[in-house]
């Protein structure tokens, strides 16, 4: 049983999530 699909899924969601949050601190900035 390897980890890399579960890395990949956290890395996806990851690069998913960091513009997503960065985009909500300057809307409320």
């Amino acid at each position: 049983m390897s980890a890399q699909p579960y890395l990949t899924i956290r890395a996806g969601c990851a690069l998913i999530r960091i513009p997503a949050t960065t985009h909500q601190s300057i809307t409320i900035n």
